[in-house]
């Protein structure tokens, strides 16, 4: 207890010390502290002190951040209005960044956005483009305005909704009226019916005026001008409508809003009524004749009708999935069959339609492949389809088939004829490869085309057999002087061999156009009449006429060896070349082996490559001249839709398989 009462003692001695001794120093000490606390205050608060230093790199960072959002929202409008064809202006970018939510208010005429207490102008740089000019701090009185409606309307009036900020003494509008606001903020409800310039005086407190002009140019009360439309079926059983409507011209009183949308209106002719549809193209309707019109609407809903309705037929189409639908189409030779995927072929197949029972429907391949396709057999018309009468078979591919027949074979078709003046199978868009074998009119598509319309196909098949023997058809004649046989828009490139009638692309020619094509194909003939593009090309029923077309592939046989055609009897020959190596024995001609009763113009061989001397149609020209577009004269070069010279000519095809 002694102790404790000590300390506390000591204590109480050494606070009585300060108290009595130091109580003057702490005193001074205290107020040297506080007039140094006021200089350290001072420094720190000033003008140019840390919080001020402080707030303007606040500021900093904000318009930096406010910098970066906007150019980003920028570039996703540019990048959307490109897409969509439209240009890209302030005006567009200012109401975009509004609509987005980035700007709270904008003033059109000052091409100013305002997001919280900044204001962000905007301008065109030296490409055009939209860019920021400046973001700074608003002062002063803040002008925006809106209009309701805020896009191209046909109403009676719009409102100008105009808004103030600020100091303002007074606000007079476009017809005189002066309001005189008592609040910071003041707002005018301004209607006009009439497109045209609005100018508000808005005095501010120190009594300086300002104009205001605002622009209203959405008001359109001009319905589009008349319109009609096309229709078509498509390929999966629907209707495709076109319509090109245009907007009306602007004039004192309206401005051209432009197409903004269009309804579609579809029935069948049995029904009462009409079903509306936003898309053109409809799909999936059952068979029927159907009725179809279209209204078109302006961006200001003002719209019109189309002055005509089109009547279209949908045809029931059956979809293909797997092998044993394929089979499944012999039970219906009439039908109309759509493929929806990729069918690999696991038994020998047996060829749809027959001469007794010819397939007449259609086949949409819907740019699928059938791989697999097997045929082993010494039966006449083999091919995927053994005989077709009329119909059409279109973007299809056979990949890898490997087909034996006796006469008529093809690896799409065996043969093809039709029932009808101007009938005939149409064949589009088919591409063929593997290996093919028969006896007579043996073809990679077709052994034997009456009639027939082949366009954008392709082969690349080796093909062999005895006469009539063609890269892409065996036999192509026409049926009458109305039902010809056409070959346009395609191409061969397998091996080719036979006896006699042999042709990279065609073994025999009877009338037919054959227009736009060439062949890379090896010929090998053992007897006669073989061509780099056609074996032998003949009237039937009408001159033959070969157009537009080239050969390149090596040539060999007995007699009749032509660079592009072995024996040509009454063929109109245009527009042709032909580079390639021959051999043979009798009757070799540069481009044709013999001529009989034909007409060539601007067509041309050379010796370099043929390697023969000789020729009874067509101009030799040298290697180099060959070489030189100015050598082909009058050959569509120039509208890039025949002609391209690269090495040699070469054909434009656009072939979309």
């Amino acid at each position: 207890m002694k102790s404790k009462e000590l300390k506390v003692k000591n204590v109480d001695n050494k606070l009585k010390t300060i108290s009595g001794i130091t109580l003057i120093t702490l005193v001074i000490t205290i107020i040297l502290l506080i007039i140094l606390a006021g200089v350290v205050i001072n420094v720190t608060i000033g003008e140019n002190g840390i919080i001020s230093k402080a707030k303007n790199a606040k500021e900093k960072y904000e318009i930096a951040g406010i910098r970066e959002k906007i150019e980003i929202e920028i570039l996703n409008i540019e990048l959307e209005e490109d897409n969509l064809g439209n240009e890209v202006t302030i005006e567009l970018v200012l109401q975009k960044l509004l609509d987005n939510k980035i700007f709270e208010t904008i003033d059109k005429d000052g091409k100013i956005g305002y997001i919280g207490s900044y204001e962000v102008k905007l301008k065109y740089n030296e490409n055009n483009k939209v860019v920021i000019e400046y973001i700074k701090k608003a002062t002063g009185v803040r002008i925006t305005y809106s209009l309701e409606p805020s896009t191209y309307t046909k109403e009676e009036r719009v409102d100008i909704l105009l808004k103030v900020q600020g100091k303002v003494k007074s606000i007079t509008s476009p017809d005189g009226i002066v309001i005189y606001p008592k609040q910071d903020i003041a707002a005018v409800d301004y209607s006009v019916i009439s497109n045209g310039s609005y100018t508000f005086i808005i005095e501010n407190e120190n009594g300086k005026k300002e104009e205001k002009n605002v622009i209203v140019d959405i008001i359109d009360r001009l319905e589009p001008k008349a319109f009609e439309i096309a229709a078509q079926t498509t390929r999966t059983g629907g209707i495709k409508i076109t319509a090109n409507a245009e907007d009306e011209e602007a004039d004192e009183s309206n401005v051209k809003s432009g197409i903004g949308r269009y309804e579609y209106y579809v029935k069948l002719t049995t029904a009462s009524e009409y079903t509306k549809y936003d898309t053109n193209e409809i799909i999936s309707l059952p068979s029927g004749t159907y009725k179809v019109y279209a209204v078109a609407y302006d961006k200001a809903e003002n719209s019109i009708r189309s002055t005509n309705e089109v009547e279209v037929v949908v045809e029931e189409w059956v979809q293909i999935w797997n092998e044993g639908d394929l089979r499944n189409m012999a039970n219906n030779l009439s039908k109309n069959y759509i493929i929806m995927q990729d069918i690999e072929l696991t038994q020998n197949w047996i060829s749809i339609g027959n001469r007794s029972n010819p397939f007449m429907g259609k086949l949409e391949g819907n740019n699928h492949k059938i791989t697999g396709l097997v045929i082993d057999s010494e039966e006449e018309y083999q091919g995927l389809f053994g005989m077709t009468y009329d119909g059409k078979i279109s973007n299809l591919s056979i990949i890898d088939c490997n087909i034996k027949g006796k006469n008529s074979v093809g690896a799409l078709i065996g043969l093809t004829n039709y029932t009808k003046q101007g009938g005939g199978t149409v064949i589009e868009n088919v591409k063929v490869t593997g290996t093919i074998t028969g006896d007579e009119r043996v073809g990679g598509i077709i052994g034997y085309n009456i009639a027939g319309n082949i366009t954008g196909s392709t082969s690349n098949v080796n093909v062999s057999g005895n006469g009539n023997v063609g890269g892409l058809v065996g036999v192509n004649s026409n049926g009458s002087t109305v039902n010809k046989a056409i070959v346009k828009n395609s191409y061969s490139t397998g091996e080719v061999s036979g006896g006699n009638s042999v042709g990279g692309l065609i073994g025999s020619n009877d009338g037919g156009v054959v227009t736009n094509v060439y062949s890379t194909s090896k010929v090998t003939s053992t007897y006669e009449m073989a061509g780099g593009l056609i074996g032998y090309s003949t009237y039937g029923e009408t001159k033959a006429i070969v157009k537009n077309a080239y050969s390149t592939g090596e040539v060999i046989g007995e007699r009749h060896v032509g660079g592009l055609i072995g024996y040509a009897v009454d063929t109109n020959i245009t527009n042709t070349y032909s580079i390639s190596k021959l051999t043979g024995k009798y009757y070799i001609g540069g481009l044709i082996g013999k001529l009989y009763r034909g007409n060539i113009k601007t067509s041309y061989w050379t010796k370099e490559k043929s390697e023969v001397t000789t020729n009874t149609g067509g101009t030799c020209l040298t290697l180099e001249e060959m070489q030189n577009k100015k050598s082909y004269e009058s050959w569509d070069f120039d509208s890039g839709t025949v002609w391209i010279m690269k090495e040699f000519p070469e054909l434009i095809l656009n072939i979309e398989i």
